[in-house]
């Protein structure tokens, strides 16, 4: 017997966490990976594990407490568990098999651990890396027994923001998977075993060609076991005042995170999850309710009243299409941002003449150094300019309504076309970048958007957004703007137009610009002013070198 001290891990942030739950108490008795306390960063909120099997001894927090990793979350009297058992017949073994195996590095992202089979072959087991969301599912998978070259594709995760592809850290044949089409997974859960024939030198590189560490493994996320309905009755600091019951009901983090931020009182919410677990369907199914309700007893229309169905068979052959998960995903984004906020779409056109004849002419030398220099990064330009002089659409209104959050960062999203539906990848700090720059990782982020290789990363934090249909026609258009933001520019096919100038008419190339806007944030002078300063930047360019 020992007392062991469980300590805050890499929560990923370099600022301390609050602890906005403690879900054991002095005396409790846990198993290895049940949930003692959930953590919250400004970007996340993570479940802690317990490492070991043991009755608490003492507690060394509270609720509120912020914490930083390597600091003592609790002491451990530590019995004998699955992991000591384990250890002790790995005690017993005559070889210590480790120091045979050869060195491996882990790519960026990836998480590898390595043992030696009976073969003699070197088995590689792979686990999810950081997907940046709570769960991606398994849309697309590998077979056991494939042969697998290095980069190649194991699996491919889809969350509710992007498709991602799992990389192969080394070429081999498949030798177990451990999971299946359909499956949610989160960061750390085993995916597969590889088997790798050894070299004779018995180094083996992944991801690259210098040997480095025996093993790579990521923290594993567990979900919440039985021991995480251990609850205590106290409530964070500053946050609204919870009961014992919902304490005590069966929820994970994120799901606790939004009924705090709403008020939902988690033990009146049915779980339709494991074990009655709460999931966010059932908060959006519980909110709905609690919305017709009102509204019916207000004697207005109900706002959940289901529309009619429909038999169109009556009428002729039908066929059913199933929508991907992005499909599915954006409609419920656009369909809230709709029924959120007010919106306005100001129109406008600029005289591009004289920067389509520039972007031309520097044509050649832009291919010549391998990219296009296309129309969209000089509208990311000239976007950064206005919104520095207009920073109000540069923001986000929190959620009472009374403080705008202004952001001293510039990050502009790209709508993309894809064949499972529309991306938003983001260029960050577009304010630091020139055109060139700007276009280069614009072709970048399109090419990886339709080869399903972006990350969650890469679509989070856009300050404002630019959806370009003038490769496909239209004169104008009312684009939905993408809460949190509060601004979307929307641009169509460019038109020569006969113009008055000077009292001369002159072939002129226009520009139809389309800007919805929250009209709770931003009125229509002020977006009128928006789209004229944009016209003008795009009208003349050297205007945005001073």
């Amino acid at each position: 017997m020992s007392v062991q001290p469980v300590l805050v891990p890499d929560m990923g942030v370099d600022a301390p966490v609050e602890v906005i739950e403690i879900n054991v108490a002095v005396g409790d008795e846990v198993n290895i990976d049940d949930i003692i306390a959930v953590m919250e960063s400004d970007k996340a909120t993570i479940e802690v594990p317990a490492s070991h099997a043991g009755k608490i001894e003492s507690l060394h927090i509270k609720l509120g407490d912020k914490v930083s990793q390597g600091d003592v979350l609790l002491n451990l009297i530590e019995g004998e568990s699955s992991v000591d058992i384990d250890a002790k017949d790995a005690s017993e073994k005559p070889e210590d098999v480790s120091e045979s195996l050869p060195n491996i590095e882990a790519s960026k992202g990836e998480a590898v651990s390595t043992e030696k089979n009976n073969s003699g072959f070197l088995v590689i087991s792979v686990t999810v890396p950081d997907i940046g969301t709570d769960s991606a599912e398994v849309i697309e998978l590998a077979e056991v027994g494939q042969q697998i070259d290095v980069d190649g594709s194991i699996a491919v995760l889809e969350s509710d923001k992007a498709s991602m592809e799992v990389p192969a850290p080394q070429s081999g044949k498949i030798q177990k998977l451990w999971v299946k089409i359909g499956d949610k997974l989160k960061q750390g859960d085993k995916l597969a075993e590889i088997e790798v024939e050894l070299a004779s030198d018995s180094t083996v590189s992944v991801g690259n060609n210098k040997p480095a560490k025996e093993e790579v493994v990521q923290p594993v996320i567990p979900q919440v076991s039985a021991a995480a309905s251990k609850k205590t009755s106290s409530n964070k600091p500053g946050s609204a005042e919870l009961s014992v019951e919902t304490q005590s009901v069966h929820a994970g983090p994120a799901v606790r995170r939004i009924a705090r931020e709403f008020g939902i009182e988690l033990s009146k919410v049915q779980g339709s999850g494991p074990k009655e677990r709460i999931l966010k369907e059932d908060l959006m199914a519980f909110t709905k309710e609690r919305l017709s309700q009102a509204s019916t007893a207000a004697g207005a229309p109900s706002l959940s009243e289901p529309l009619p169905e429909i038999d169109f068979t009556r009428f002729g052959e039908t066929e059913l299409i199933p929508r991907s998960r992005i499909q599915k995903v954006s409609a419920k984004n656009l369909l809230r941002s709709w029924n959120t906020i007010p919106q306005v779409t100001q129109f406008d056109d600029a005289d591009i003449t004289d920067l389509e004849g520039f972007r031309r002419a520097q044509g050649n030398a832009a291919k010549a150094e391998g990219y296009k220099l296309t129309l969209l990064a000089f509208l990311v330009k000239a976007s950064v300019a206005a919104l520095k002089k207009y920073p109000d659409f540069n923001s986000s209104l929190d959620n009472s309504g009374e403080n705008l959050i202004r952001k001293n960062y510039f990050h502009i999203g790209i709508a993309v076309e894809t064949p499972d539906g529309l991306v938003v990848p983001v260029v960050k700090d577009a304010d630091k970048k020139g055109v060139k720059e700007i276009a280069i990782e614009i072709i970048s982020l399109a090419e990886k958007a339709r080869n399903k290789k972006l990350k969650p990363a890469d679509m989070q934090g856009a300050t404002f957004s630019i959806s370009s249909l003038g490769g496909l026609g239209g004169t104008k258009f009312t684009p939905i703007v993408n809460w949190p933001e509060v601004a979307i520019l929307g641009v169509s096919r460019s038109e020569l137009r006969p113009t008055y100038i000077n009292k001369e008419l002159q072939p002129r190339l226009w520009l139809p610009l389309s800007l919805s806007y929250d009209h709770r944030v931003i009125d229509g002078a002020e977006g009128a002013r928006f789209t004229r300063t944009l016209s003008e930047y795009l009208a003349d360019i050297r205007s945005l070198v001073l």
